[in-house]
């Protein structure tokens, strides 16, 4: 158990979380979301704190860590790269959550 130094009765709740990958279709394309904070990665551990007692640590091997950084420089995929885009998420699928609005 842990608790918080600023108030000793409060218990603080630390989650291990996988890292995610959210596709949401949109009007003028494909925006691809994350639960990575990029602000927030230290070597390869992203640590947020989501509320008051509640820590998210979501570690990450380098080349997911990459993936995460190169796919936030995107802010949209167009429509017509959903096929690709589905092939890309498919692969990406082995190490990481997806979530899609794609049609698989």
């Amino acid at each position: 158990m842990v608790f918080s130094d600023e108030n000793p009765e409060r218990q603080i709740t630390i989650r291990k979380e996988e890292p995610q990958i959210t596709v949401i279709k949109t009007t003028s394309g494909f925006k691809i979301e994350s639960n990575v904070d990029t602000n927030k990665i230290e070597g390869n551990y992203m640590v947020k704190r989501e509320k008051e007692t509640l820590i998210k640590i979501i570690e990450l091997r380098n080349f997911q860590r990459d993936i995460i950084l190169i796919l936030n420089r995107i802010s949209i995929f167009p429509l017509q790269a959903e096929k690709q885009l589905t092939e890309v998420l498919q692969e990406l699928n082995k190490n990481f959550i997806i979530h899609s609005e794609l049609s698989a």
